[in-house]
């Protein structure tokens, strides 16, 4: 009487009116799947954003005791950069 919806771009069939325990299940799986990849992606962004700007403090250190006050201003700010938009992106509610 119905026929199911196809979900696109996913190759599933979606019955509206009875959605079967295997097909929710499996979604939920799938999509718990999605959720680990990206909050991967987003652990290894922060720690980056951490490291760089690390990097750059120590950097601005080297340049500092070197002599060279340009090239510690430009680490210091990219040292800020990287804080800040880490920041951002840690207490953003």
């Amino acid at each position: 009487m119905f026929s199911p919806i196809r979900l696109p771009l996913t190759g599933y069939r979606l019955n509206v009116f009875a959605l079967s325990e295997y097909q929710s299940s499996e979604w939920s799986q799938e999509v718990s799947e999605s959720r680990k990849q990206l909050n991967t992606i987003i652990g290894l962004a922060t720690v980056g954003g951490g490291i760089i700007g690390v990097a750059g403090f120590v950097a601005a250190l080297v340049a500092f005791f070197s002599g060279d006050f340009v090239a510690t201003g430009l680490c210091l700010v990219a040292a800020a950069l990287s804080f800040g938009l880490l920041a951002n992106a840690v207490l953003r509610e």
